[in-house]
């Protein structure tokens, strides 16, 4: 009698959304200098509102956000499936390597890694699962 094998688990597509909490002196910066730091935080805020939106019918989105105790005040920006995770320490190259590496550890198969202060970004349908997750531009 052959052995029957069971069947590999499904991939886990991910996608890690970097974030701000959106105080005012504290994102778009360089914008802030042409305006007001209340003006580009609340520019921010509508392009992480939009970012946001384009995600959503993804289920394993994890937004890591910044600063690390900024969490219980973005909690209302989940939908089901997603989690909240602080940055943590370090330049970005850190942040993201960081992030990546928990994903991975955690069940992630695949990842996009994303920030949420892209005004053109938006999700497509995906085309074959076997070449990418989806079409973010």
């Amino acid at each position: 009698m052959a052995a029957t094998l069971p069947s590999p688990p499904a991939p886990q597509d991910w996608i890690l959304a970097f974030l701000k909490a959106p105080h005012p002196g504290t994102v778009k910066s360089r914008l802030a200098t042409e305006l007001d730091a209340p003006a580009a935080a609340a520019i921010y805020r509508s392009l992480l509102t939009r970012s946001l939106a384009a995600l959503r019918r993804f289920p394993n989105v994890v937004l890591r956000h910044a600063p690390d105790d900024a969490g219980p005040e973005l909690e209302s920006l989940l939908r089901p499936g997603w989690r909240l995770r602080p940055q943590g320490e370090g330049d970005l190259g850190a942040r993201i390597h960081r992030a990546v590496t928990e994903a991975f550890q955690q069940g992630a198969s695949r990842l996009v890694v994303i920030g949420t202060d892209a005004p053109g970004i938006e999700a497509r349908k995906p085309g074959r699962s076997e070449e990418h997750t989806s079409e973010l531009q």
